[in-house]
């Protein structure tokens, strides 16, 4: 199965409480906007749909609950758990049980609906409700008394998490977290909804509505609720099918000219980005466009130029905006608004891996050296907040944080957001003018006026760029040293300020997936700018990953916290990991990262490969999951299908393994319709489609790696080479040996003399030509990757 959501997917705030009764399923036809990275997800309120059936009401009532809590503080059992979300609600009245049979077979046991409640720690609408109903002694007894309770740690589980989040944007167009469902015994939704918050507001129920709506209609009639949860579930499965079958229409090049259009048409001119409010910064759609412009060449109708225009002014409307920390680096999850000013705040590791690589390629492509210091400063933070001892990085900083002055309570944003006295009293008085400009700041706050959470945040200024160096030199009649100098020492007073705040709660789980993206970004950066520092370090992340999070049978393991989680290796956690492991083998020659990557390669192969319908599988056959899927499409962060898809092409031009090519194909076959139908709901697809279709450059380096002149070579390399373009090295050694037996090709290429490095230059497997001088490098490469006559 695949995996369909809206792309601008996110926790949830309480305009956005959804409720979702059995009596108004009704089976929807797949709206081809869900397919698009792009759209801004529905998350809005979907108030209460037209019945198609009714259920049967008769004046039955749950009793009134009192008395002892049943099974209160049994939700210790969550204290092993290998997660932060999960143990956080150890001590809650609520008798949690993490997802698992336990919980089913009590629920079979005593004919009871399965309530499951999706978060994650970083969630500040998670941690609301675990604060307004979890946490109240009533609120425990009915859920206790009613229902079993499972807590689902989104981010330990996405199977979990991909199953029935995908229904519930199928049922009622709608996703985000908190995700909560009611289902059968046996597994199937009944009921559904989001954020819930403690008391009714306007016209949509409370939590404790809910629970009552549930539990007295299941009372009243359980077979029947039961019969309702299969027909739903046969016409939901019977409509996803039907769509996912797709058309004999054929994927053709002209795909990538229409994810083009596509993302022109709605490309935001005056912002950037891709969309309106809560607006992401969509890296995938940043790469896309960088490689369509270099797909094209100099000025195909104007294309390549625009394409990197919208590319440069997304990327410096997010640098200058309140979603990228000024002050310690860092970007948060997405903006509230339309401008990038006011962001959601949590920081999530796969978003600094992600964003990072982009700046860097960036740098590369539009030729601007400020993105590669933006992305040095988001690897900085990383290292410096999420890093972990041995080398790892933790999943999350949070929103949330204590107010300070003694009150223990959690805010959202507490730790980024300044009241105007309060910057005037960090920087100085003298400070101010040039910093009221420089931020625009105000005192009654400088949250935009049509900002959705003005009203959460009174008062309240976030620190955003509003004006260029060149103007405030202008404006203030200063020298440019002076007024930079001035800014270098506000921002060093006001991060030393903050810093004496609370820090946001952080979720320090690893997870192997969200590593892989911080290892490929710093090996990419390792490569472009020659730096050891960042090599080394990304090697630290590879190491843990593969002594701690994959067993001794050779599967990955999803998550560690104080030792390795429950949760198998899922197909993102290979294809992250594989992808960084070739990144580190492209930047470093070491052959140990190719080696391991070949072996997980084979690993996902073997535990997800789906040898019917082709692609991976998003985790292993899990007889409790409602809808065992396949992730293909492009959300915020990463599609596993299209990754793996471009592993596989990878090792096939690196090991020559047919197999892995064929099985590249067969995906892209498998979806070329819905690609043509939406190409720009694929855009990593697509890439991996003219992959196959133009055979990549592929670069040998061949010699001794000590070899004096070696330098000399892969300085050119980096500067006229853009990077995942196969890079093979040979030393002539036992490396070399290994892969010529898995490639023999490569042994029929001329040896370097002895002392000398030598470049062979092919085209697929084909030699183009043998470079044997540097100077002569960075011509041959660029004739050899001119794009083809239109």
């Amino acid at each position: 199965m695949i995996r369909l959501l809206p792309a601008r997917r996110a926790c949830m705030s309480p305009p956005f409480a959804a409720f979702s009764p059995l009596s108004v399923f009704r089976p929807a036809r797949w709206p081809a906007a869900l397919l698009l990275g792009f759209a801004v997800g529905l998350v809005t309120s979907c108030g209460p749909k037209e019945p198609t059936s009714t259920l049967k009401k008769e004046g039955a009532q749950v009793a009134t609950e009192s008395g002892p809590l049943p099974a209160a503080g049994t939700a210790q059992r969550l204290r092993t758990e290998q997660s932060p979300f999960l143990r956080r609600h150890a001590e809650d009245p609520v008798d949690w049980y993490p997802w698992g049979e336990e919980a089913f077979a009590k629920a079979r046991a005593e004919q009871k609906l399965v309530l499951v409640s999706v978060g994650y720690a970083s969630c500040p609408w998670s941690l609301k409700m675990q604060q307004d109903s979890f946490s109240d002694p009533a609120v425990a007894r009915f859920m206790n008394r009613h229902y079993v309770n499972i807590l689902v740690d989104r981010e330990e589980r996405p199977d979990v998490n991909n199953s029935y989040l995908h229904f519930v944007v199928w049922k009622n167009k709608q996703s985000g977290w908190p995700l909560h469902l009611w289902l059968t015994p046996e597994g199937l939704p009944v009921f559904s909804g989001v954020y819930f918050a403690a008391q009714s507001v306007d016209s949509r129920p409370s939590w404790t509505s809910n629970l009552e709506y549930v539990a007295n209609s299941f009372r009243e009639d359980p077979a029947y609720v039961k019969r309702q949860a299969e027909a739903v579930a046969r016409d939901y499965l019977k409509e996803y099918r039907k769509f996912w079958q797709g058309t004999d229409l054929p994927l053709k090049p002209d795909a990538l000219a229409m994810a083009f259009e596509k993302l022109r048409a709605l490309y935001d001119p005056v912002n950037g980005g891709f969309s309106g409010a809560p607006k992401f910064p969509q890296p995938h759609a940043l790469n896309y466009l960088m490689a369509y412009a270099a797909r094209i060449g100099a000025d195909r109708m104007g294309r390549s130029l625009e394409a990197k225009e919208m590319v440069g002014n997304t990327l410096d409307g997010i640098l200058k905006g309140g979603i990228y920390d000024q002050l310690d680096g860092g970007i948060h999850r997405y903006s509230t608004d339309n401008y990038w000013a006011v962001p959601q705040f949590e920081k999530m590791l796969y978003d600094q891996g992600v964003f990072a690589e982009t700046l860097t390629h960036a740098a590369v492509s539009l030729g601007r050296a400020q993105y590669i210091d933006a992305a040095r400063e988001i690897l900085r933070y990383t290292e410096q907040t999420l890093g972990h001892a041995d080398g790892a990085f933790y999943s999350a900083e949070g929103s949330s944080s204590a107010a300070g002055d003694g009150d223990p309570s959690l805010s959202e944003g507490a730790y980024y957001l300044w009241q105007y006295d309060e910057v005037a009293r960090a920087a100085g008085d003298a400070a101010m003018p040039l910093l009221r400009q420089a931020y625009g700041l105000d005192e009654r706050g400088n949250l935009p006026i049509d900002s959705p959470v003005r009203a959460r945040f009174p008062g309240a200024n976030v620190l955003r760029l509003d004006r260029p160096l060149a103007e405030l030199v202008a404006t203030s009649g200063r020298p440019v040293q002076e007024v930079g100098e001035l800014l270098k020492q506000s921002r060093s007073r006001l991060l030393e300020a903050r810093q004496k705040r609370p820090r946001p709660l952080l979720d320090d789980k690893i997870l192997a997936s969200w590593n892989g993206t911080v290892i490929s970004a710093l090996a990419r950066g390792g490569w472009v700018l020659d730096d050891a520092a960042m090599r080394d370090r990304a090697g630290r992340a590879a190491d843990f990953i593969l002594k701690r999070l994959r067993r001794p049978d050779g599967t990955l393991i999803h998550a560690w916290l104080d030792g390795p989680s429950t949760a198998p290796g899922y197909a993102e956690d290979y294809a992250s990991v594989i992808r960084s492991l070739l990144d580190l083998y492209e930047t470093t020659g070491a052959l140990r990262w190719l080696q391991s990557a070949a072996e997980l390669q084979d690993v996902q192969i073997a535990q997800l490969w789906d040898s019917e319908e082709y692609g991976f599988f998003d985790g292993p056959a899990q007889p409790l999951v409602f809808n065992r899927m396949k992730s293909v499409d492009e959300s915020t962060e990463f599609s596993p299908t299209s990754v793996s898809t471009m592993n596989l092409i990878r090792l096939s031009s690196l090991l020559g393994r047919a197999d892995y090519r064929e099985k590249a194909q067969a995906v892209v076959k498998a979806y070329g319709s819905l690609m043509m139908r939406t190409p720009a709901g694929f855009l990593r697809a697509l890439q991996a489609y003219d992959s196959l279709v133009h055979p990549p450059v592929q670069v040998v380096v061949s010699g001794d790696p000590e070899a004096p002149d070696r330098a000399g070579w892969l300085t050119v390399l980096r500067r006229s080479l853009p990077f995942g373009r196969v890079v093979i090295f040979l030393d002539g050694r036992e490396a070399q040996a290994w892969l010529t037996q898995s490639h023999p090709a490569l042994g029929k290429l001329p040896a370097a003399p002895a002392g000398r490095t030598t470049v062979h230059l092919c085209l697929g497997s084909e030699l183009r030509q043998t470079v044997d001088q540097p100077g002569e490098l960075a011509g041959a490469i660029a004739k050899l990757m001119a794009p083809p006559a239109p």
